[in-house]
């Protein structure tokens, strides 16, 4: 009888990229693994839950390989079209830290061995398929404990230097958004045509 199981490995867009697709119980099996570990780590008592704005931080930080703000930035960006905000930021390096799958320092984040195994079993063709299956397992992780975010760990100055750095390579990358490029009544008076 022919099983209906997937391809053992599927081709990420637009990275071209293999990604194993894990059997259930493999995953099952993995994901306890973490969940436990996590557990351990992050204590029960706690008011923090994980966000989906966690998963969408959480695959910026795999799609740029470990970078420093502005490229995580960059790289939310490119996957959600948008910019997320000091608060997102703060949250998912709180909750994601806890959790003991990136590490933050020196104003860049890096994947840990589990958050790059996490990542892995998640991955999917479609983005958001992926991010869902993050957020879904980031909801099964323990609230972090509400006394461990009493400070912020990201500076406002660092995520708007950060900011300004994204905002100044996109500015030299598409000009023609930013005032730059050639202006339309230029382009006008090149059809060819008289006035």
């Amino acid at each position: 009888m022919q099983s209906s199981r997937p391809n053992l490995s599927m081709t990420l867009a637009p990275f071209n990229c293999k990604v194993p697709v894990f059997h259930e119980l493999l995953i099952d099996r993995e994901e306890a693994r973490t969940l436990r570990a996590a557990s351990k780590r992050m204590g029960d008592d706690s008011a923090v839950r994980a966000r989906w704005s966690d998963a969408w931080i959480l695959a910026a930080v795999d799609w740029a390989a470990d970078a420093d703000l502005a490229k995580i930035i960059a790289a939310a960006d490119a996957i959600n079209h948008a910019i997320p905000t000091i608060e997102e930021v703060e949250h998912a390096i709180q909750f994601l830290g806890a959790a003991g799958l990136v590490r933050y320092s020196d104003n860049s984040l890096q994947l840990t061995e589990e958050g790059r195994r996490v990542c892995k079993r998640t991955e999917t063709k479609d983005i958001f398929t992926t991010l869902d299956r993050l957020h879904a397992f980031l909801k099964k992780l323990p609230e972090v404990n509400d006394a461990s975010n009493a400070e912020s760990v990201l500076d406002r100055s660092t995520y708007l230097s950060a900011l300004e750095r994204y905002e100044t390579a996109i500015a030299e990358e598409l000009p023609e958004l930013y005032g730059r490029g050639t202006s339309s009544g230029n382009r006008d008076a090149d059809d060819g045509s008289s006035a």
